[in-house]
């Protein structure tokens, strides 16, 4: 089904809207609207069946359909279908876009390996490792219009006599990663154009649980948003309601692109500013056979690993290798966060940090109280950032924190006692992050931190005392 029972299940419009955005290409193809990229090169990292994935043309079709006419196949028949996946992180995201997908075309992508990083790394929606950290999911949306198949009847043996002068040539003259550069990683011989409309959603979550739980939950809230849309959509029973869940879902936003047909990319900020309404049957009726259509599908068991079509023994095996470091290379980094929850408990006046929502559950069984998300640290030490260590003093029944293992070691010598190390904090701002103001309230003896110049002036009015400087900055909770 194409995102309902009918077409028209699936009609809204975004003319009344206004929204950041930005035009893209319609297409990239061959150049002849006849075999389109059939033959042509692709580059499994990039974003998943992006016109921009394609790269340069591998199979001399021309001269192949002079031969073997009868063995080039043309359907065009029309027909829709949706493509829904979720992840509880981009990684997670992306194995089960490349699981659904089929994508394995004949390589070795290595345990745990996943293809299409480029939906994160090359996108301008997502334009650095925090836009696609461990504190959002993921989850994805395409109505897809399918108005033609094409593919080549035949055995790789014979269709690897074929090959272009061009790629015969760069084959002689460049080296491996050079040739991938220019040709990707596999070779398309079986592929399916018309239309794709993708909705892709993002959030995060107060209650950071495991990976099972926000897989669910997230899946629950695009489920929500869609449902709020007016989309109804076949998923085979991929689809998460939940009213619960769906709630659990933050700093919701939806990005809408174009594959083919003519359209804008667009983003909603959607706590601020909610679509009404979309207009997929006005995208749909602007694809056509004339160069407005797009890839929506490859057949994978189909898609040749472009070494397939070199002879040089040394050189096919130089560049298989060379593809799958290049796969490798290409698996994308997020950054690994941990939330940084704020607690208080009343018997000993103490403020404290937990880094996980178990443990909040636990300390709140214990008569401890939740004062909220606060932000995110650093799982892992990157550039730009110092360790978090959480210390003890039993006299005071304070917890304290510092960022010196010199300080740490002077404070044991003193009778306080060593936590533990929290995560890590950033050394200087960056986009999306706070400060964290030392503070100090006397009367109870307590240790804590506030996040921005107003809470100090706030906080100093009502006797607290402010210990000076910023002790480092992390990662905004929403």
């Amino acid at each position: 089904m194409f995102c309902a029972s009918t077409l028209a299940a699936c009609t809204k419009d975004f003319s009344n809207l206004t929204s950041n955005h930005k035009t893209v290409p319609t297409t990239r193809s061959g150049g002849d609207n006849k075999f389109d990229v059939l033959g042509w090169g692709y580059d499994v990292t990039e974003d998943y069946l992006n016109p921009t994935s394609v790269r340069g043309q591998v199979i001399d079709i021309e001269k192949y359909e002079r031969e073997f006419p009868n063995r080039l196949i043309t359907h065009t028949n029309s027909w829709g279908s949706d493509f829904f996946c979720y992840g509880a992180t981009a990684e997670d995201y992306l194995k089960e876009v490349t699981k659904k997908s089929n994508m394995k075309g004949g390589l070795n992508m290595g345990v745990g390996k996943f293809g299409f990083s480029g939906t994160f790394s090359s996108s301008k929606d997502f334009f650095d490792s925090y836009s696609y950290s461990t504190k959002y999911a993921f989850a994805s949306l395409e109505c897809i219009r399918n108005h033609r198949i094409i593919y080549i009847n035949d055995d790789i043996s014979r269709i690897s006599a074929y090959i272009s002068p061009e790629f015969i040539e760069d084959v002689n003259r460049y080296s491996a990663e050079k040739i991938i550069e220019i040709y990707g990683t596999h070779v398309l011989t079986h592929i399916t154009l018309g239309g794709r409309y993708r909705l892709m959603y993002r959030s995060c979550f107060t209650k950071t649980t495991d990976q099972t739980t926000r897989k669910k939950t997230v899946a629950a809230g695009f489920s929500a948003v869609l449902g709020k849309l007016g989309i109804k959509f076949n998923a085979g029973g991929e689809t998460v309601t939940n009213e619960v869940l769906a709630k659990e879902n933050a700093s919701q936003e939806l990005y809408v692109y174009f594959f083919g047909g003519k359209g804008s990319n667009l983003k909603y900020s959607l706590d601020q500013n909610y679509p009404t309404t979309i207009d997929i049957q006005n995208w749909d009726s602007q694809i056509s056979l004339d160069g407005s259509s797009v890839l929506t599908n490859i057949e994978w068991n189909k898609a040749y690993p472009i070494y397939e079509f070199i002879s040089n023994a040394s050189k096919k095996t130089e560049v298989k290798n060379a593809i799958e470091q290049y796969i490798a290379n290409k698996q994308i980094t997020s950054l690994k966060l941990t939330p940084f929850y704020e607690m208080w408990y009343s018997k000993s006046k103490d403020t404290y940090y937990v880094y996980s929502w178990d443990t909040v559950l636990n300390e709140q069984q214990a008569g401890r109280e939740f004062k909220g998300l606060k932000g995110y640290i650093l799982a892992t030490q990157t550039n730009n950032t110092v360790p978090l260590y959480a210390m003890w003093y039993n006299e005071t029944k304070d917890t304290f924190y510092t960022t010196s293992w010199e300080a740490v070691q002077n404070d044991i010598k003193q009778g306080r006692e060593y936590k533990g190390q929290a995560g890590y904090i950033l050394k200087n701002p960056a986009n999306n992050t706070i400060p964290l103001y030392p503070m100090w309230y006397g009367k109870n003896k307590d240790s804590f931190y506030t996040y921005s110049w107003a809470e100090v002036t706030e906080q100093v009015k009502q006797g607290r005392e402010y210990k000076g400087g910023i002790v480092g900055y992390i990662y905004n909770a929403y």
